[in-house]
């Protein structure tokens, strides 16, 4: 049964399940936005005491994913929606699996602020806040996108990536010339490449969630992509903590 189709009652609760999901949904991208945002300003300033405090956050945001997902199912259960309220509900579950895997990158960061303790700060570091600005702005549009049923914002969010990417590799190359320049900063820049592959694979989840919204909405897919929750990155390490 289509939501046209549904009786005045019924689709007024669906209704109501559908804001609440969107809302939590707001909720936990907000989250998972400012932890990386967070952990960068942590490891800049080699603040061990806040790093330490993102995994208490984290947890906030795994208990939203659990709560999103069972009232997407049993919205799904009560409703029997179809078509683009079915869409809708399954982009929810697969979303906040993406926002999930964002908050553990950015626990990824806090734990190497505790590695980095006591170091000083390094001449790439200083391209850290303008990559974790980009990447946090793209979930935060992801998530609107989604909220607002925009396919044109979600058009611009995967649009956006490429510049991630670029930074991300003109990152690269500066912390391998500073590793080259001195072999005492081996450590200290492997620690600055995990960082800047795990703020990349941030803009990747931040196009996942822009590509299921475009499908969510139109019913089209923008183009195939690799699943990044699937695939393990040597260099962004393994995100479960």
């Amino acid at each position: 049964m289509s939501q046209d189709q549904l009786p005045p009652h019924t689709l007024r609760a669906f209704d109501m399940d559908m804001l609440r999901i969107r809302d939590l949904i707001r909720q936990c991208g907000a989250l998972a936005s400012r932890q990386i945002a967070d952990a960068v300003e942590a490891m800049l300033h080699r603040d061990v005491a806040s790093a330490t405090s993102i995994a208490a956050i984290d947890e906030q945001i795994d208990a939203l994913q659990a709560v999103i997902e069972l009232d997407a199912l049993n919205t799904i259960s009560r409703r029997s929606p179809q078509a683009d309220d079915l869409r809708e509900l399954f982009s929810a579950i697969k979303i906040v699996g993406d926002l999930e895997r964002v908050g553990d990158y950015a626990k990824n960061i806090a734990k190497r602020t505790v590695a980095l303790a006591g170091t000083a700060l390094a001449e790439p570091e200083t391209a850290m806040p303008q990559i974790a600005h980009m990447v946090t702005g793209m979930v935060d549009d992801a998530v609107r996108a989604y909220i607002e049923r925009d396919a044109d914002l979600a058009r611009d969010v995967i649009e956006r990536d490429a510049q991630v990417d670029e930074a991300y590799n003109e990152l690269f190359r500066s912390t391998v010339l500073t590793i080259a320049e001195s072999a005492d900063r081996i450590a200290h820049g492997a620690h600055l490449l995990f960082v800047g592959k795990n703020l990349e694979r941030v803009g990747d989840h931040a196009t996942n969630i822009a590509e299921i919204t475009y499908f969510s909405v139109t019913g089209h897919s923008i183009g195939a992509r690799v699943n990044s929750t699937s695939v393990y990155d040597p260099v962004a390490g393994d995100a479960t903590p």
